[in-house]
């Protein structure tokens, strides 16, 4: 997953791999066509899906390394604040933003009907909106920061439409920023979370959630800051997985709606609290919120509740083991007459009809979804396809012999007799060839894995290793895993960084008062100067 061929990619490949092994194909120019790709997909159970995007650095942080690391240690939180048996006492916080553009829905229309206009609004502004909920299913009033420099920025909003309790503030590109997060953890969540003690509260590692004034005061208040490894929310929180995605739809779909009512209706500042309260109550609904917390294996604790696909962007970016031993084989040791060595013989099966574990050459991971990726595509399967098109094979073992290094060559494990219909395909090579350089009695096949036609369709597919940078900057700031904010390690952390910056900011002051000193220096020495200058002439 994350590394899908379309249906040009497939042609290509098809086509540079017939080309490598001097295939005769009926293809027009060497490529393959519309008809062929289609009965490769119906022969192999295909569909071709749309992609949902994913940053690179999403794909390469949720791997199950850092998801197993996360889900130990929140389960030694959780068992130290003896809060198993209290979903109403784990919390959950996060942003997400709301355009004043919102997403016209789908609407019926003439069929064949190409463009079919959705009115919105003429703000293309975005409005920062803060929610809590807990795992029992209940929720504190949201925050909702919009853009400006004063309070005055509030006035074009009708905010007591909004949800009840809801926090208004502003901030001059309408984000989040550390001030807001500690008013928004002062202001609205410790009066909103009741008198139970103690309570773990599950955050994304975003800078507003990590002030040292939030930590000094949840550590008072007995309350647990948890932060969720970076880059993984799309799995392991539950606001992203079950509630915004829900509240996102709803509000579009309100939206549209709205608009749709009458020519004079437009979605703008006025009437958006309204708009929002509607889709907020109908989206934050008991359901989503305890759903989002098994979903994401919070409550209760549960690993397996994140599926291994999740994990399957990740493996590509994962490196080698080194410590695998690889079989070897003595090729002067196999007799021709008696028992033939076939080398790749797992793949020679999955071609010749074979069945049983490790008959067939995957080149990853299946995709669970069914696209036809690189991981799905299976080897045997690309040859047979070319096979089937009426292609004939110009193969000469004897020119796989290159040098008489048979005797200590690595190949793969070796089956003593030859599979079932080994000469059902013209590449493979069922008698015993004369080839100069080979002992008599040594089969040419003993060499023939470093060779093999099944090697070329593997290295077209295979992805590449990630290889590392060594010019590359080291990041200032590294972020590989999840973090007890309210821990005295993150607190002392969190302390040196603040006196360090007090430190530069003061080095700085001081640089700029000896600045101004001497660029004072320098007028007076100027103004004398001019002085003297005025006195000798006069």
């Amino acid at each position: 997953m994350g590394f899908g061929i379309d249906r040009q990619q497939l042609k290509a490949k098809a086509a540079q791999l017939a080309a490598s092994l001097h295939l005769k194909t009926p293809f027009k120019h060497g490529v393959p066509g519309d008809d062929w790709v289609n009965a490769f997909i119906q022969r192999n159970g295909l569909s071709l899906r749309s992609q949902v995007a994913l940053s690179t650095v999403r794909s390469r942080m949720l791997n199950k390394t850092v998801t197993q690391k996360y889900f130990s240690a929140l389960a030694e939180t959780v068992q130290q604040l003896e809060l198993h048996d209290k979903p109403n006492q784990i919390w959950n916080m996060d942003e997400t933003s709301v355009s004043l553009t919102h997403k016209p829905t789908r609407v019926f229309a003439s069929k064949g009907a190409r463009n079919v206009p959705g009115r919105v609004g003429n703000s293309r502004e975005s409005i920062t909106v803060t929610a809590c909920i807990n795992a029992a299913g209940s929720d504190v009033p949201p925050m909702v920061v919009v853009k400006g420099k004063t309070r005055k920025a509030l006035n074009a909003f009708n905010v007591s439409e909004g949800p009840f309790g809801t926090k208004w503030t502003y901030q001059q590109k309408g984000w989040m920023e550390e001030s807001l997060g500690t008013e928004c953890f002062k202001g609205v969540f410790l009066p909103s979370i009741g008198p139970q003690r103690p309570q773990l509260l599950i955050l994304d590692s975003h800078s507003s959630h990590e002030s040292l004034d939030i930590i000094d005061c949840a550590k008072a208040e007995h309350i647990t800051l948890f932060a969720l490894p970076p880059h993984t929310t799309q799995w392991l929180n539950p606001l992203d997985k079950t509630v915004f995605g829900p509240f996102s739809k709803e509000f579009n779909r309100i939206c549209t709606e709205f608009m749709s009512k009458s020519p004079n209706n437009s979605v703008c500042k006025w009437v958006w609290p309204s708009l929002f309260k509607n889709a907020y109550e109908k989206s934050f609904t008991k359901h989503n919120m305890t759903k989002g917390f098994i979903t994401c294996g919070i409550h209760l604790i549960n690993m397996s509740a994140i599926p291994d696909s999740a994990f399957m962007p990740s493996s590509a970016f994962d490196k080698a083991p080194t410590d695998i031993a690889v079989p070897t084989t003595n090729a002067t040791e196999m007799s021709c007459c008696d028992n033939v060595a076939v080398p790749n013989v797992a793949v020679l099966n999955s071609v010749c009809g074979g069945s049983g574990a490790g008959s067939e050459q995957v080149l990853g991971t299946a995709d669970e979804s069914g696209m036809l990726t690189l991981e799905s595509v299976v080897a045997a399967d690309i040859l047979e396809a070319i096979m089937n098109a009426g292609m004939q094979v110009e193969f000469d073992v004897g020119s796989l012999i290159t040098e008489p290094s048979y005797a200590t060559s690595i190949i793969e494990p070796l089956s003593p007799t030859p599979p079932e219909h080994l000469g059902q395909y013209p590449f493979v090579a069922t008698e015993c060839l004369a080839s100069p350089g080979l002992p008599e009695g040594v089969s040419p096949l003993a060499t023939y894995a470093s060779s093999s036609p099944y090697d070329e369709v593997e290295n077209l597919f295979k992805l590449p290793k990630p290889a590392s940078n060594p010019d590359s900057k080291p990041s200032k700031r590294k972020l590989t895993s999840h973090r007890v904010l309210t821990s005295n390690e993150i607190v002392r952390e969190k302390e040196e960084t603040k006196r360090k910056k007090e430190d530069e900011l003061r080095k700085k002051e001081e640089r700029k008062v000896a600045r101004l000193a001497k660029q004072e220096e320098m007028k007076s020495k100027v103004a004398l100067n001019i002085n003297k200058k005025k006195a000798v002439i006069n």
